[in-house]
């Protein structure tokens, strides 16, 4: 699967032109990592937004007892159905500037498409549509996940 079929299939990037779509494209990069490998700690500066292109992650939270115990696991999808669950993480560095909340570690072989967040937000700003876009299914999918996490 190539970076442009991996943002295509994003939920988050759904509705977006194609214009719009290869701007994202020219700013990602794709990464691997191997199962076991942490992609981020909780707690470091959030630099990143990623999009699952195969493989799983498990997210990571300290508990009142402080251990780390897994509180979600996220897959890459094939499906277009599937990805509106979203299958990306990182996406809270585009609405705010703290830390990371949570580790993210390599459940399987991983390969993640990464955006800078500093270039992504450079990239929304100068163009509406595309802000509007991002922000409404982001907000979409977050809620779907708040909803799933509430039925848990």
């Amino acid at each position: 699967m190539t970076v442009w079929e991996t943002v295509s299939r994003c939920g988050l990037f759904q509705g977006v032109p194609d214009e719009a779509r290869q701007a994202l494209v020219d700013i990602a990069s794709l990464r691997t990592h191997t199962a076991g490998t942490t992609i981020v700690y909780a707690g470091d500066p959030s630099h990143s937004l990623y999009l699952i292109q195969r493989g799983t992650v498990e997210i990571l939270a300290e508990g009142p007892n402080g251990l780390e115990s897994v509180v979600a696991e996220i897959h890459g999808r094939e499906s277009l159905q599937d990805t509106y669950a979203g299958s990306f993480f990182g996406e809270m560095s585009l609405l705010d500037v703290e830390p990371r909340s949570a580790t993210v570690r390599a459940k399987t072989d991983v390969a993640v498409v990464t955006f800078p967040v500093r270039r992504l937000r450079e990239l929304l700003a100068s163009d509406k549509d595309l802000h509007l876009a991002v922000m409404t299914n982001m907000a979409r999918i977050l809620s779907r996940r708040l909803r799933e996490a509430n039925a848990r």
